[in-house]
């Protein structure tokens, strides 16, 4: 069974590693790569059904939302409080929302939270998890000594596949 879901996982990520072009609208696909994210990255608590809280207006929490619907969790959340960001086990931070980056990097130094951004620069300033387009394709940075500091233990499967700092 365990074979079956890394197999399943290396292949919806192949999938999306296809084409894609800058016009789309990639928040379907970050939404798809963080569920995916919790199948292989494990947090102190040893929670299954990580709260994950996404730092955006209305418009891309809504457009995001439905491809969250494959997990085990009721704890999906718009994060609009800065309070709430260490309420979460993940935060994803779009890049609409850079200006923000500092505040939520300050907030989860060192706690057993997954920060993801959309903004690749990010990974290099304290995110877990970058995504940046490359060649048309989507990917993502992984930050070890953050996610180290953090201690998030991160599947080899997972590491294989990100670009590590």
């Amino acid at each position: 069974m365990i074979k079956l879901k890394q197999y399943s996982f290396i292949l919806l990520l192949s999938v999306f590693f296809v084409q894609l072009t800058q016009a789309q609208n990639l928040s379907k696909y970050h939404a798809l790569y963080i569920a995916n994210f919790v199948k292989y990255i494990e947090w102190d608590d040893g929670s299954k059904d990580p709260k994950i809280g996404i730092v955006a207006n209305a418009e891309t929490f809504n457009k995001m939302k439905p491809y969250f619907a494959n997990l085990n969790t009721d704890f999906l959340r718009r994060i609009e409080d800065p309070k709430d960001y260490t309420k979460c086990q993940i935060i994803f931070v779009p890049s609409s929302q850079k200006k923000l980056f500092k505040d939520i990097n300050e907030a989860t130094k060192g706690k057993n939270i997954l920060v993801v951004t959309e903004d690749e620069q990010f990974a290099k300033q304290g995110a877990s998890i970058s995504f940046y387009l490359s060649e048309g394709r989507l990917r993502f940075i992984l930050n070890k000594a953050v996610t180290d500091s953090q201690r998030l233990k991160v599947n080899g499967k997972l590491l294989s596949m990100a670009k590590i700092i």
